[in-house]
């Protein structure tokens, strides 16, 4: 195993420049209308000047609908691009990776067009009495 220090590359190839990881956690620093304000690229650019590895950014929203508490940012449409590059920019400086984590993915996502129609029922699963016997316990 290398130091602390020392480069690693990780499994998909990509060389980080140490092991030392900001952790993910929600800064809360997005405007009313949910664009990074600039004291965030300012924390990730300290944060990266620091010689930290990889920073994991706190609560990226991709739905302004689900937000997980008041300042988070959401990125859901081109309208913020600047300010999240921005952000992306400073927090990559000295060699840091930059890595955003969301908490409301596309797939959980509601579509506008389901939200209209009407309720489907769930895919149909067996019932307890379809349900195979559990076997027995198996003694060694």
């Amino acid at each position: 195993m290398t130091a602390p220090t020392e480069p690693l590359t990780l499994p998909c190839g990509v060389t980080v420049k140490n092991r030392l990881l900001k952790g993910a956690m929600s800064e809360a620093l997005g405007t009313h209308d949910h664009a990074p304000r600039p004291e965030l690229p300012a924390l990730y650019a300290r944060w990266a000047g620091g010689g930290t590895g990889i920073l994991l950014t706190g609560n990226v929203m991709v739905d302004a609908r689900a937000l997980g508490e008041p300042g988070n940012v959401v990125l859901e449409d081109e309208r913020h691009l600047a300010e999240f590059h921005a952000w992306a920019v400073q927090g990559s400086r000295g060699g840091a990776r930059r890595c955003g984590c969301s908490s409301t993915t596309p797939a959980s996502r509601p579509r506008v067009d389901s939200m209209r129609a009407a309720p489907s029922p769930p895919a149909p699963c067996p019932t307890p009495e379809a349900w195979p016997a559990p076997s027995k316990p198996r003694v060694r």
